[in-house]
C-alpha cells in the first residue's frame, strides 16, 4: 500500500489512510508514519473477525453512524487491502466513487469433492457438512453481492462492487474471476511490497540445517478441523525428529501466524531444541535465516520459493485430499506425505522449479513495475 500511496502523492494526489486498528486489533502503522490518518474511535474487545453474527451486525450499525462524522464525499477513490464487511459499507455508501482492491496474496480453490470425502475422510459427517456449507456459501455470496445491505451478509474476496482488482499472478486472476462481478476489471499487476525479495538470500547453513515451519491462522477463519490437523502434523514432525535423532542434526523453528494463538503451542515451547517464534520477529528475517521452509498453503511459502529456499508442503495427516483443487496440486511444488519422504526431501536441496514459467504463473511479484501499473490504472481517466 505504501509504495502506491507515495507514488500517488508524487503525482499530486492527496492520500489519507483510514485507521480502523481498534476494530481489527492490528496496528499496522509504524512510528513516524508520514501520511495523514483518519482514526475511527470504535473499539472492540476482540477482533472483528471473531465476533458472532449478531455482534457484527451491531458493530457495523455503529460503524455506519460514525461515517456520518466524516466528509468522505470529498474523496474520488477508495483503495482497499481487504474485501470484507467494513469495506463494503464504503462501497455501498459511496457508489459513485471508484473502488480499488490491492489483493497481495494467493487465492485458491480449497473446496473438495464428495468422492474424496468418502475415500479419504476420517470424519465423514463433519466433512460432508463442511463441503455443503462451502458450496452454499459460494453460491449465496454471489447472490448477496447484488443485494442492498450486503455488508451484513457473508462474502468472498473480490465479490464486492469494485472498479478494479489488482492481483499477483495469472493464476489468481483466473481463479478470482469466478467470484467477481462482471463489471469488475482484474489486472495482473504484481505487488510492490515484494521489492525486498531481491535482498534475500538462499544460503545454506554450514553446521546444522535450519528448518522453519510456518503455521496457518486457521482459527481466524473458523477452520477448526484444519487447525487440529496442523497441530497433529507438528507433533508428528517433532516425534519423528526425536525418534530418528534428527534433532541433533537440524535446528527447528515453529513460526506462529499473527492470527494464530501462540498459547496453543506450549508443547513446542517445552522442547529445548525447538524455537517458538511469534510476530515480534520479522517473517522475512526468519525466512532469510533458515534453509528449509515448511507449511501447508500459505502465500509466504511461495515467497520463500521465489528467493531460492527449499520449500516443502507438509501433509503427514491424510489431509492432502482437502487441497487437491488448489495451486498446491501442481507438480512444481514439493509435497510429502510421510516422514520417509520428508527425510529424502530435506537431503535434496534442489530448487530449480522456481525458475520455471509455471512458477511465475502462480507467483509473479513483478515488484519493479507493479507500483507504476497500479498507480496508472487508478489514475486513468482522471
Amino acid at each position: 500500500m505504501l509504495p502506491v500511496a507515495k507514488e500517488l502523492v508524487k503525482k499530486g494526489y492527496n492520500v489519507v489512510f483510514l485507521d480502523a486498528s481498534l476494530a481489527y486489533k492490528q496496528d499496522i502503522y509504524e512510528k513516524g508514519f508520514k501520511f495523514n490518518k483518519i482514526a475511527f474511535s470504535l473499539r472492540l474487545d476482540k477482533a472483528f473477525a471473531f465476533l458472532s453474527f449478531l455482534e457484527k451486525i451491531k458493530f457495523i450499525t455503529r460503524y455506519k453512524k460514525e461515517l456520518l462524522d466524516y466528509n468522505f464525499e470529498a474523496f474520488d477513490s477508495f483503495i482497499y487491502g481487504n474485501d470484507g464487511a467494513l469495506q463494503r459499507v464504503f462501497i455501498d455508501k459511496y457508489k459513485s466513487k471508484k473502488h480499488f482492491l490491492i489483493l497481495d496474496g494467493i487465492i485458491s480453490d480449497y473446496s473438495f469433492s464428495s468422492i474424496n470425502i468418502i475415500r479419504y475422510s476420517n470424519n465423514k459427517f463433519f466433512d460432508i457438512k463442511d463441503s455443503i456449507r462451502r458450496r452454499l456459501k459460494k453460491m449465496l455470496n454471489m447472490v448477496f453481492a447484488y443485494l442492498p445491505y450486503n455488508y451484513y451478509l457473508p462474502s468472498d474476496v473480490g465479490c464486492s462492487n469494485l472498479t478494479k482488482v489488482f492481483v499477483i499472478s495469472d493464476y489468481v486472476s483466473r481463479y478470482i474471476r469466478s467470484q467477481t462481478l462482471s463489471n469488475t476489471q482484474i489486472i495482473v499487476s504484481g505487488m510492490p511490497r515484494y521489492k525486498f525479495l531481491k535482498d534475500c538470500n538462499s544460503i545454506i547453513s554450514v553446521e546444522k540445517l535450519k528448518i522453519l515451519y510456518i503455521t496457518q491462522g486457521y482459527l481466524w477463519h473458523n477452520e477448526y478441523e484444519n487447525d487440529r490437523l496442523q497441530h497433529q502434523t507438528i507433533k508428528k514432525l517433532i516425534a519423528n525428529f526425536e525418534a530418528n535423532k534428527l534433532d541433533l542434526k537440524y535446528q527447528l523453528t515453529v513460526r506462529v501466524h499473527p492470527r494464530d494463538e501462540v498459547g496453543c503451542y506450549d508443547y513446542v515451547s517445552k522442547k529445548k531444541w525447538i524455537t517458538l517464534e511469534d510476530k515480534s520477529t520479522n517473517i522475512y528475517t526468519s525466512i532469510n535465516n533458515n534453509d528449509i521452509v515448511l507449511g501447508v498453503n500459505s502465500t509466504v511459502l511461495l515467497e520463500a520459493m521465489s528467493i531460492g529456499k527449499k520449500v516443502i508442503f507438509l501433509f503427514l495427516n491424510n489431509q492432502y485430499w482437502r487441497f487437491k483443487r488448489s495451486f498446491i496440486n501442481h507438480n512444481i511444488f514439493d509435497k510429502v506425505f510421510d516422514f520417509e519422504q520428508f527425510t529424502h526431501q530435506i537431503s535434496n536441496m534442489n530448487t530449480d522449479s522456481v525458475n520455471s514459467d509455471k512458477f511465475k504463473y502462480f507467483f509473479h511479484p513483478n515488484a519493479e513495475k507493479s507500483t507504476d501499473i497500479i498507480v496508472n490504472e487508478i489514475t486513468k481517466n482522471d
